[in-house]
């Protein structure tokens, strides 16, 4: 969806790229639906350990799908959480590089970088991504930014954006660890010790 709004150079070579995986992936759902159970029962037949292993993920992913298309609202509503989670982090991205007085990348800017970033992060390249999100959010964003406002570390945007959720997640292990029994009962023992 971010791809119209990439500059001409990126734009080009990804809106191919783009159009044929959207396509192989309706194509892929449609024929799992239709034809799903005989495909993984035909690669299940294949010689071990390749055929039994992909045969039980193929029938692990046809139960799952079964559970989509049984409660499509609910589906909808996870879909409608994820791209509500998607725009509150873009958001926070825009107000961070405002906050850091970043000048000359758009909030459509912020946005094609942000979407980009968050897609890289999310490679098994690295630990947690890091070091990806914050490469590909500055490079996207130096591609956005008017020519004569220069080289800025965009980069640190997402950084910024980064440590706040590592910070504010960390929030969330104080009730766990102050619930938790096994941790609760070590403190107590440690406590009479």
């Amino acid at each position: 969806a971010m791809i119209p709004s990439l500059p001409n150079q990126f734009g080009e070579r990804l809106e191919w790229v783009a159009m044929a995986l959207a396509t192989v992936g309706v194509a892929g759902v449609a024929l799992l639906i239709l034809a799903g159970e005989q495909i993984v029962s035909l690669i299940a037949k294949l010689p071990a350990p390749v055929g039994p292993a992909v045969g039980k993920f193929g029938y692990d992913l046809m139960a799952a799908l079964r559970a989509y298309m049984r409660h499509p609202g609910i589906l909808l509503l996870a879909i409608g959480i994820s791209l509500t989670q998607y725009l509150l982090v873009l958001g926070a991205l825009f107000a961070l590089g405002e906050a850091m007085l970043f000048k000359g990348l758009s909030l459509s800017g912020y946005v094609v970088a942000g979407v980009w970033a968050l897609i890289s992060s999310a490679l098994p390249i690295t630990p947690g991504g890091m070091g990806i999100g914050e490469a590909a959010f500055n490079y996207i964003a130096q591609a956005m930014t008017v020519a004569s406002v220069g080289s800025e570390g965009f980069g640190s945007i997402f950084l910024a954006m980064r440590m706040i959720t590592i910070i504010i997640g960390l929030f969330g292990l104080v009730p766990l660890l102050v619930g938790n029994s096994d941790v609760s009962g070590s403190v107590e023992l440690i406590k009479h010790n």
